[in-house]
C-alpha cells in the first residue's frame, strides 16, 4: 500500500492467535471483593487468543526477517515470569 507521503508498507497480522503457556504464569496481587472466586496461584497454566497486527514500512526488512527475530518475539512472551495477564502485556 502506498501511503500519502510517497513509501509504500504493508500491514499484515494474525486473527485468533491462541497463546498457551505451561510456566511461569500467576495470577497474584489482585482487588479481591466478594465476587472474586479464583484463589491466587504462583504457578498456573496461561492460556488466551489475541489479534496482532503490524505494519513493515521498511519493505527491505521484509526479506531480512530471520527465524531469531521470530525468537526473541517469542522469548519476550514466553520467557517473561508473568503475574498475570494484563503483566505480560
Amino acid at each position: 500500500m502506498r501511503e500519502k507521503s510517497g513509501q509504500w508498507s504493508i500491514t499484515s497480522g494474525v486473527d485468533g492467535l491462541t497463546i498457551l503457556k505451561t510456566t511461569k504464569s500467576a495470577f497474584t496481587g489482585y482487588i479481591k471483593d466478594k465476587l472474586t472466586t479464583l484463589k491466587p496461584a504462583t504457578d498456573r497454566i496461561f492460556g488466551t487468543c489475541a489479534t496482532v497486527t503490524w505494519t513493515l514500512r521498511q519493505l527491505h526488512r521484509i526479506t531480512q526477517c530471520s527465524r531469531a527475530d521470530h525468537h526473541r518475539t517469542a522469548e519476550g512472551v514466553f520467557g517473561h515470569h508473568s503475574m498475570s495477564v494484563q503483566h505480560l502485556v
